[in-house]
């Protein structure tokens, strides 16, 4: 009998055993899972989704401390061209080259990932709109020096298209502070690319004609993406 129970003492600890190494597995597993689902696969930075969720809960905090935030929504030039005329190669390689470098330029603290298919965002809490301007700039000059080739074509330049808005100055809301931020980036694209603009204050603007401004800027950011 001593036998038999000590024999199904060590077989029910081997089995809590193998128990708990199996749950900490799944566990780790289904933490992976879910960090996936919140990560671009190519630069695994945060997605569209993850960002929004970011600038939401930084906006809410930005709030309730009566504090500003800046955002950047930057564009790669010409990325529909480049990847028609070179392959997805080249413009995946151009993609990851813009990421390297937002990663040098904004310490840890600053939020950035990818947040469309050639656009990128940055959100950094507490920020004067002219720091992110300057570091938007520096990030313009390091690119300059990293074009890029394929095969047997010329070294190709990256540039970049930005615009900067803040939190509460240009908007108060994350759908607001967003499209601010699409209409700004479109008016340095029609200016020729390569460009960084500052979305204008404009305080005494009454509520009515800022909610049709949304709305228009949401029309002109997608009509300049893709017009059909």
């Amino acid at each position: 009998i001593l036998v038999t129970l000590s024999a199904a003492a060590v077989a029910a600890f081997v089995l809590f055993l193998v128990f708990r190494a199996a749950q900490g597995r799944i566990t780790r597993q289904t933490e992976q899972l879910v960090e996936a689902t919140r990560r671009d696969p190519l630069t695994d930075m945060p997605n569209h989704g993850t960002l929004v969720e970011e600038l939401a809960g930084a906006v809410e905090i930005a709030r309730s401390k009566g504090e500003p935030i800046g955002i950047v929504l930057l564009d790669i030039d010409n990325f529909r061209l480049l990847n028609d005329t070179y392959g997805h190669a080249a413009g995946d390689q151009a993609i990851l080259t813009v990421a390297e470098l937002l990663r040098a330029e904004f310490p840890a603290g600053t939020v950035h990932g990818r947040y469309g298919p050639d656009e990128f965002l940055v959100i950094d809490p507490s920020v004067d709109v002219e720091v992110l301007e300057h570091a938007i700039d520096r990030l313009r000059s390091a690119l300059a020096d990293r074009a890029l080739q394929f095969g047997e074509s010329e070294r190709l330049p990256v540039t970049i298209s930005a615009g900067i808005c803040s939190y509460p100055q240009d908007a108060d809301s994350v759908t607001a502070l967003l499209t601010v931020a699409a209409v700004t980036l479109q008016e340095a694209k029609l200016s020729g690319g390569d460009a960084v603009r500052v979305a204008g204050a404009s305080p005494d603007v009454p509520a009515e004609t800022r909610t049709f401004d949304v709305f228009q800027g949401l029309i002109l950011a997608v009509d300049g993406k893709d017009r059909y």
